[in-house]
């Protein structure tokens, strides 16, 4: 009974640590699940990634002028995590991690239109980024709440911008007289 109980513990241990490394690494599993489901589509792969290096930049800049500093003590997830102290550890207002989940799954949703089998894992997925940033301390849940905010506006906005360049694109004149 003693093994079967140590057991248990040790699996739901070993679960507890795959799902909170999910969260942590969701900056790059998010974009990997979204390329590898528009692999057809080079213009939208193009508009996705400006799109992704707009929200980092836009979230470093909104970490400047908001300045909220981040819950203490914060606890780190890998041992060799960085404590330096530069904008993006000292401040949380608005969450990165949280900001880019949610950027690429609206933009997933409204790339498909649907809920896609792919966007219910990228849901889950950002779920578990904020479940590990707010457990381990690196934001409190409102920040983490303005992140998927702001990623999913502006996941929306930059794929509405993409549909309607696209859609001028493919009704402009100098389209038309190139192919004539």
């Amino acid at each position: 009974m003693d093994l079967t109980i140590s057991a248990t513990k040790k699996t739901i241990e070993k679960t507890k640590d795959f799902s909170y490394a999910i969260g942590y690494f969701s900056e790059m599993i998010l974009p990997i699940i979204v390329v590898f489901s528009i692999y057809h589509d080079m213009y939208a792969h193009i508009v996705y990634f400006l799109g992704y290096f707009v929200s980092i930049y836009l979230n470093i800049w909104l970490k400047n002028i908001i300045k909220d500093p981040r819950p203490k003590p914060f606890y780190k997830f890998l041992d060799n995590e960085s404590t330096k102290k530069d904008t993006q550890q000292k401040y949380g207002m608005p969450s990165g991690h949280s900001q880019n989940a949610f950027y690429s799954i609206v933009y997933l949703y409204m790339y498909f239109g649907s809920f896609y089998p792919w966007i219910l894992i990228c849901l889950g997925v950002g779920i578990l980024t904020i479940l590990e940033r707010w457990l381990f301390r690196n934001h409190t849940l409102f920040q983490l709440c303005i992140g998927a905010l702001i990623g999913s506006a502006l996941g929306y906005i930059i794929f509405t911008i993409q549909t309607e360049v696209y859609e001028f694109y493919k009704t402009s004149s100098v389209l038309r007289d190139r192919r004539s």
